[in-house]
């Protein structure tokens, strides 16, 4: 779109040159590389365009117009204000192309570069720096606590303490909250079952919770009264298996809803039940669990589909707790423990046991959930810090914060997510899901 006046000369050959101005209908712009490592400064190829009607780049020479036949200028912005990053030009009114942002290294939240020109939809790109900050989503989140990856590629998560609902979040922040189903039934640990719906359960209303990703929720009842239902996972056999904690029992319920329960045959003593906490699948294909309420009371069990039992018992006091398989084909599991303090512990499928003891300072903190990353380490939270932890299967450990600007943050449920990314839930801030690109 334009217009030229140019005098013609008669009786020879005339050469009129034509600049066409693109109508801008909407921008778009990309990050090239779109991921980079915290601590390694590079640059940052940013592809910032104006589009046509058609969806077609305007690549003439000729200045940006809009349909009514005035200049349009496109705005880049970027929203990391800290100074790590910056953009090499933040407007221009034709196509331009060297347009980079510089990054310096620095360990800060993903910054997003967005595209703008008036009256037209903006655009945006997300530059993920792996091994920084987490993305924290607050909006609403209540004070969430177990989570997991469902079948439609959200995180799902319990909410035992405020809403006492079943909470979805999505990588944009994006949450949504349903009703679990019992009053102060207090939502515990939640899991992925084999039919594509959440498993979960109820540790006071004594149920067995089945949520489907339209947020619909069926209770079952477990036969045992007051059990406290806890850890929960997906069997070998397509049923899922929990934790009846102040029951003694392992339960089985098919995804219709019938539910076995097998009842542990150790009660070390006579006041203090076999107390199972948390459960998962084996590499075995038998289902292992933690017990661990006192000093009498420190075992990892392992009981098959068919309900026999095998028990493994720990030092004193040394409190098992979250467990989770491997990719090595070991028992991984968290101790919280007065007199040894907060350790790793692994265990083979024979009974060995290795332990990693965290850091000095961390020597009080609980490991409350733990899950297997997909970067292939294992991942713990630690409640009562600022802080998830990694450890390889060679029992490497690091550290990794949670908090982008505060220091009171417990972070609690720990699980992977979709797109190499791993998630966590802090319930004290309150209401904080984040999740950390790997």
């Amino acid at each position: 779109m334009g217009s030229l006046g140019q005098t013609i000369v008669a009786d020879i050959a005339n050469n009129v040159s034509v600049t066409f101005n693109g109508v801008v209908a909407s921008v778009a712009v990309s990050l090239n590389p779109a991921t980079v490592p915290a601590g390694t400064a590079t640059t940052i190829a940013v592809t910032a365009n104006a589009l046509d009607a058609d969806g077609n780049v305007i690549i003439a020479p000729g200045i940006f117009w809009n349909a009514a036949g005035a200049a349009v200028t496109v705005h880049l912005a970027d929203s990391d204000t800290s100074g790590a990053t910056s953009l090499s030009v933040t407007s221009f009114s034709q196509p331009t192309t060297g347009i980079t942002l510089s990054y310096n290294g620095a360990t800060i939240a993903n910054p997003t570069v967005t595209a703008t020109a008036t009256s037209v939809t903006p655009a945006s790109a997300l530059l993920t720096i792996t091994g920084g900050l987490p993305t924290d989503c607050t909006t609403s989140l209540g004070a969430p606590e177990a989570i997991t990856e469902g079948s439609d590629g959200a995180m799902w998560y319990t909410q035992g303490t405020l809403g006492l609902d079943i909470g979805r979040v999505t990588s944009t922040c994006s949450a949504t909250m349903y009703a679990a189903g019992t009053p102060a039934g207090d939502p515990t640990q939640i899991t992925s079952g084999p039919d594509g719906a959440l498993w979960y359960t109820e540790f006071n209303g004594n149920m067995i919770g089945r949520m489907t990703t339209a947020g619909v929720a069926t209770l079952y009842p477990v036969p045992t009264a007051n059990a406290n239902p806890n850890g929960i996972t997906a069997g070998p056999d397509g049923a899922l298996w929990f934790c009846e904690q102040a029951g003694g029992k392992i339960g089985r319920i098919t995804t219709t809803g019938t539910i076995t329960e097998y009842t542990i045959p150790t009660s070390p003593v006579a006041y203090v039940p076999a107390y199972p906490r948390f459960i998962t699948t084996g590499p075995d294909g038998a289902l292992w669990f933690t017990q661990g309420s006192s000093s009498a009371v420190n075992s990892i069990g392992r009981v098959t589909t068919a309900g026999a039992f095998t028990e493994f018992p720990l030092a004193n006091d040394v409190g098992p707790g979250v467990i989770v398989t491997g990719p090595d084909g070991n028992l991984w599991f968290g101790e919280t423990s007065n007199y040894y303090g907060a350790q790793v512990g692994k265990m083979t499928t024979a009974g060995a046991v290795t332990q990693y003891p965290l850091p000095a300072l961390l020597f009080n903190a609980t490991i409350a959930g733990m899950a297997v990353g997909p970067d292939g380490a294992i991942w713990f939270s630690e409640y009562g810090t600022n802080a998830v932890g990694r450890i390889t299967t060679a029992g490497v450990m690091t550290q990794h914060a949670t908090g982008g600007s505060g220091t009171n943050y417990y972070p609690y449920g720990i699980a992977a997510g979709p797109n190499s990314s791993l998630w966590f839930t802090d319930p004290n801030t309150p209401g904080v899901v984040g999740y950390f690109s790997l």
